[in-house]
């Protein structure tokens, strides 16, 4: 009997700590960093209290999904273009539809894409982004052409090749 009792005690565990394990896959939302001058802070938890562990420019694009809807923390579960995650308060992230920008999905075929100085292959390399990363779109220049011109977390301005972002309408929010 206590072989039985062990043994499905064991097969329990195993449940449970299976199912705890597998992770819905969460919907992320482009938003935007509408602070007034000071960069928008990034923390490691849900409190104006948490440390902060990074920093989101004015105007910036950063992926975010809602936190449990059932109880309202002030928080969005944030992700940076360089992959960090943090919690931001609402208030200061607006769903780039609602902003009237442009926000693009970077779609590479490696972990990360190259943010130059200007368009062209041949110019500095100003920044890196991972692969998923929302990017702000800023302006047509260089929309009919090849390049297009992005903001970054850290508020750099640079240019990324068209061929690895989608970018998203302001009517479009499935599959971002």
């Amino acid at each position: 009997m206590k072989t039985l009792i062990k043994g499905l005690s064991t097969s329990l565990l195993l449940v449970t700590v299976s199912l705890t394990t597998v992770q819905a896959e969460e919907h992320t939302w482009c938003g935007i960093v509408t602070t007034e001058k000071t960069p928008l802070s990034i923390r490691a938890g849900m409190s104006q209290d948490a440390k902060v562990i990074a920093t989101a420019s004015k105007g910036s694009a950063l992926a975010y999904i809602d936190t449990d809807s059932k109880l309202d923390t002030g928080f969005y579960k944030v992700i940076l273009d360089d992959g960090k995650t943090g919690y931001a308060s609402k208030p200061f992230v607006k769903n780039f539809i609602d902003a009237e920008v442009g926000c693009g999905l970077v779609e590479t075929k490696d972990t990360t894409l190259n943010v130059r100085e200007g368009m062209g292959k041949d110019t500095k390399v100003i920044g890196k982004v991972r692969k998923g990363a929302k990017l702000r779109l800023l302006d047509e220049e260089g929309k009919e052409g090849e390049w297009l011109r992005v903001q970054l977390n850290n508020g750099k301005m640079g240019y990324v090749h068209k061929d690895f972002i989608h970018i998203y309408p302001n009517y479009e929010t499935s599959d971002m």
